[in-house]
């Protein structure tokens, strides 16, 4: 697939080099871009990577016909990000890699390709290399969304090693930028995050609070995947509390939702 990808930008280069010189023409592409980015992200919330991969690889192809580095980036971002998701680290290492050429060749700073290399630092178990790029992510984030989102991730970094102090601070230090936040799915998973940290801290009654507000979020979010996480957790809270109704509650839940939606992201 990665050699159909690079053929595809090189043709796709060589046949709209007129692009750029057609005001109209480009309007459309930069909207086409905005609908396949848009599909590709609805395709990843549904967990259907490989309907999201085909659709960001097509934003970069299109993205490579006016050549808008920040954008070219930004695909291969989210390309890498899949990969990640999909086990592939070695695919996901080599669009870092193509995404680091344009933004070095450019000079620019991407939030999102910094986010995803940490990412994958963390999934190569190179902790020490992880945290430094979270640091890096977390001083460079610049709107709420980046703000919160750097520290979601860097505060997994933390839970993964079940250091759940140093992840309720790094988690503590988003919560100015709530405020007047409206991204649903961010929220649903900052909540889960926080839920995931009590449960680990066995504050129980505080986690079945949090998974009931990320299970809040990801409903308006429509995250499938946000959503039969955040009843599984609940289940095994409850579980722990030895409630055993509510824990039957939960899991009989999830297992209605996954049995209709086969492949939850």
């Amino acid at each position: 697939m990665k050699r159909k990808i690079f053929l595809g930008l090189l043709l796709s280069v060589v046949v709209f080099t007129g692009c750029s010189g057609n005001p109209t023409l480009r309007s459309d592409v930069k909207k086409s871009i905005e609908r396949q980015s848009l599909s590709g992200i609805t395709a990843f919330r549904r967990g259907e990577y490989e309907s999201a991969m085909s659709f960001f690889e097509e934003a970069l192809q299109l993205a490579y016909q006016l050549y808008l580095p920040a954008e070219i980036i930004k695909q291969y971002a989210n390309l890498a990000e899949i990969s990640l998701r999909l086990g592939q680290l070695d695919k996901a290492g080599s669009f870092l890699v193509a995404a680091e050429t344009i933004a070095g060749k450019e000079k620019l700073s991407s939030f999102d390709l910094l986010l995803v290399k940490a990412r994958f630092y963390q999934e190569k178990k190179d902790i020490s290399q992880a945290q430094k790029i979270y640091e890096e992510v977390v001083q460079i984030a610049k709107t709420k969304s980046e703000k919160i989102l750097a520290r979601i991730h860097y505060a997994d970094l933390w839970i993964a090693s079940t250091n759940w102090n140093e992840a309720q601070r790094i988690l503590d230090e988003a919560w100015w930028n709530l405020f007047l936040f409206s991204d649903n799915d961010i929220l649903g998973l900052y909540y889960y995050q926080r839920g995931v940290v009590a449960q680990g801290k066995k504050e129980y009654d505080k986690a079945i609070q949090e998974f009931k507000k990320a299970l809040i979020y990801d409903r308006r979010a429509e995250n499938l995947e946000g959503i039969v996480k955040d009843i599984l957790r609940l289940g095994e809270v409850y579980a722990l509390k030895n409630d055993e109704a509510w824990s039957n509650y939960y899991q009989e839940m999830a297992k209605i939702l996954l049995d209709k939606n086969q492949n939850p992201r």
